[in-house]
Formats: C-alpha cells, structure tokens, sequence
C-alpha cells in the first residue's frame, strides 16, 4: 500500500530515497501520526509492548546512548509493514540513527525496503551499544587503575573509597541499562531475520552477522560487568578493612593512654594521705610519659594499622 505521506525534510538524509520505505516519527506530531493511523493504520497509541496489530507488527526498543558526557535513555518503537518501517521516536532526527543513514548511503540495497531500512536501524543501534560499552570499560580500567595505585601508596582513606564505590555504583547502572538495550536490540533482531527468512533473501546474510555482532557485544557488556561487580566487592573489603584499622587504632590509642593518665590522676589525688616525697608528681608523671612514648612507638611501628 503506498502513501502519500510527505516525510518532513531533514538535512542529513535525502528524503526521496529513504522516505520511500522509513517514516519517522517524532511523539511529539500528532498531526503526522493521526494521517498515518488513517492511510496506514499504523496506532502506537494501542501497543503498550511487542505486538502485532492489522498489518504492522509492533517492537519496542529501550535505546541507551551517549549525548556528550551525558547517558541518555529513550524508548523507540518500530511498526514494521509490508512496505513501511515507520519509527516512533524522541525527536526527529534521533542521533542513535545517524550511523544507520550513513551506512545506507553507502549500501543502497537497504533502502529497496522496509525490511533493509529495519536491519539498518537495528545495526546502528547495536553500534551505539558497542560505543557504550567501550567507554563504560574505559572508564572502569581509569578507576581500577586509581584504587590499585592508592592501595599500593597505603593512601587510600574512606573518603576516597567512597567516591570509588559511587563511581563503581554507576558504572554498574550503565551495563546493566546497556545490556537491556542488547537484549531488546536482539529479541527486534531475531523477529526480522524471521521475516526476512520469507520474503527479503538477500538480507539474509547480513541479518546473521548483526545477530553475531550483537552477540558480541552482549557477551562484551557481560564480561564488563562482572569486572565491575567484582570491583564493587573489593572496594566495599577495603572500606571495612579501613573501618576495622580505624576502630583497632582508635582502642589502641585509648588503651595507651587510658593508664598513665590514671595512674597520674589517682597519684595526685591520693598523695595527701601518703609520706611526701618532694619528687613523687615528677616520677608519676615521667612513668606515664615513658607509657605513652612506648605506645605511641608500637604505632608507628604498624602494631595498631594491620
């Protein structure tokens, strides 16, 4: 069924090809999408998950991807046809296709259908997976590689390892948004390799190798984050081990010098019922300094750190 549908202008792709088979759609044009529901039938208002509804089948995406330094998460829908692919999406246009369009560009065999545009879409969307796991990784080596140096210095104090289990703490959020992201990519990607089975056999070919490349990626973003659990778990032993060392010195400190301050204390507090001895304040007060010397040097020496 073709349409008559203007696909609004955008100046990174060239309308005349793609808008043949991708309609964008932004959530935001409810003019657009209600002439679709007309010519097309195509409702997103209906579809709450994957489903098929007349002629479209519906599969929602949640996207994850990276906008400056920032994470953004995005859920897109794919209403995929006969002849149309049309995408609810954010914005039109969406940064996470930019990758899509260009490869189009370069392959014009995406664009004879809905189906090639679909796999396009999906390949750009693994990619922008990939990118994120690469940083996410990036930053986790940074941020082992600061723990492992602080360690091996003995300088890493609860402060420090605080804002490490924060960093940690997101890091892990990230994978396991990113590896959501992975597994609705590949449940999309296994429908259209089905579809694709029956009516379009020469994208048959590269629909296996997106399904091994998100395979790949999945597996990637896996490894990650037991890397990062693991991490997570050897900051939180440090940060007790820190709290005990804290705790054993503390009681150390307060045995060393709880004695000679009593000792001093009840020397003077008694001294006026005992004979008077003109040196008896000095020698008392020389025993609880030789007291507190002497712990003070087990300190120093690592009795009260390990």
């Amino acid at each position: 069924m073709r349409s008559s549908i203007v696909v609004p202008p955008a100046e990174h792709f060239d309308t005349e090809v793609l808008g043949k088979h991708w309609i964008p759609l932004s959530v935001t044009d409810s003019e657009t999408a209600a002439e679709l529901r007309a010519r097309l039938g195509v409702d997103f208002a209906g579809v709450a998950g994957r489903g098929e509804i007349d002629d479209f089948v519906y599969l929602p995406v949640v996207v994850n991807y990276r906008r400056g330094e920032v994470f953004e998460c995005e859920t897109i829908v794919f209403a995929l046809g006969d002849e149309f692919v049309v995408t609810l999406q954010p914005a039109e246009p969406f940064e996470p296709f930019d990758a899509a369009i260009v490869k189009m560009g370069r392959q014009p065999l995406l664009t004879a259908s809905a189906r090639g545009v679909m796999y396009a879409l999906l390949w750009s969307l693994n990619q922008e997976s990939d990118r994120l796991v690469r940083a996410v990784s990036e930053a986790l080596a940074q941020l082992r590689g600061e723990i492992d140096a602080a360690v091996q210095r003995r300088g890493f104090g609860v402060a420090e390892v605080r804002v490490a289990l924060s960093g940690m703490t997101a890091i892990e959020s990230d994978l396991s948004r990113i590896r959501e992201t992975l597994r609705q990519v590949a449940r999309a990607a296994r429908h259209l390799r089905g579809d694709i089975g029956l009516r379009a056999l020469e994208l048959a070919a590269p629909m296996e190798g997106l399904l091994a490349d998100v395979d790949c990626v999945t597996e990637h973003a896996r490894l990650e984050h037991d890397r990062v659990r693991y991490t997570l778990e050897s900051v939180r032993t440090l940060l007790d081990i820190e709290r005990n060392r804290v705790v054993k010195v503390s009681t150390t400190v307060t045995t060393v010098f709880l004695g000679p301050v009593l000792l001093l204390a009840l020397y003077v507090v008694h001294s006026g019922g005992m004979p008077e001895w003109e040196y008896g304040v000095l020698v008392a007060s020389l025993i609880a300094v030789a007291a507190v010397v002497c712990g003070l040097v087990h300190l120093t020496r690592g009795g009260g750190s390990r």
